[in-house]
């Protein structure tokens, strides 16, 4: 907030004073206002938003840097210059010093998930963490309950449930069941209230209702594709065979 009260000073000033400064901080805040959370989404922090944003602020402190510049004595100068190239170094030495330290955590998954979990205790990867845990402690209702504050946080459940080996042979389970069953039936009215269905939306539509165990929607979606024809006749062929297959066992 402090940051953006000087910086919106400094625009109004260059914008009344007609100083070409003012065109870089526009394009900054620009930038940075689709990604400020105004309107929110489930993952705020990535390096990619600095990307719009940087230009407008480095654009901007050139300009006002040299107009600082400008009014230094000579002495001034050179002593602020030997600063400024000190400053400089400091800082690239600090920024190489992190990144190799957290370098090692792009080495495993596992790293990644156990520093996610350390740094934020509360978020969807910690929930989906104490979910594995209670589910190889064989503790089916704390898991799902984990399962659930993880999934409402943003975590992509359903597709790391099908292939995670601490859920993928327990998915047969009460409590499990219940819950995948859940996760497809949300998925399903994400897909309908889409507007239009694509061929690969109607695939994994009978997809989530086959997990449903809905087996006359999967099939009446399926012949849908069918009867299009197209590349992905032959995926809605093979998951047919295996909704008949599935629906005889």
């Amino acid at each position: 907030m402090a940051a953006c009260a000087v910086l919106g000073a400094r625009l109004l000033f260059c914008l009344f004073t007609a100083r070409q400064e003012a065109a870089w901080w526009v394009w900054a805040a620009a930038s940075f206002l689709p990604v400020s959370q105004l309107f929110p989404f489930v993952f705020p922090m990535a390096d990619r938003y600095l990307y719009f944003i940087a230009p407008g602020l480095v654009g901007a402190a050139l300009l006002l840097g040299s107009e600082l510049w400008t009014r230094l004595g000579p002495a001034q100068a050179r002593a602020a210059g030997r600063a400024l190239t000190v400053a400089a170094a400091l800082v690239v030495a600090v920024f190489a010093w992190q990144s190799h330290a957290r370098s090692h955590l792009w080495t495993s998954e596992s790293l990644l998930i156990v520093d996610g979990v350390r740094h934020y205790p509360e978020g969807a990867l910690a929930h989906y963490g104490r979910a594995r845990q209670a589910a190889l402690r064989r503790d089916w209702d704390a898991a799902v309950a984990s399962l659930r504050v993880a999934t409402a946080r943003g975590h992509r459940g359903l597709a790391h449930l099908l292939t995670d080996a601490a859920f993928s042979s327990q998915l047969g389970r009460p409590e499990m069941r219940s819950f995948v069953r859940e996760l497809a039936g949300r998925q399903i009215e994400q897909i309908r209230s889409g507007g239009r269905l694509t061929v690969p939306s109607l695939l994994r539509l009978a997809q989530f209702h086959m997990i449903r165990e809905e087996y006359d929607q999967a099939t009446a979606v399926l012949e849908e594709i069918i009867v299009g024809g197209g590349p992905y006749e032959r995926n809605a062929r093979d998951l047919l065979a295996e909704l008949t297959r599935g629906a005889a066992r």
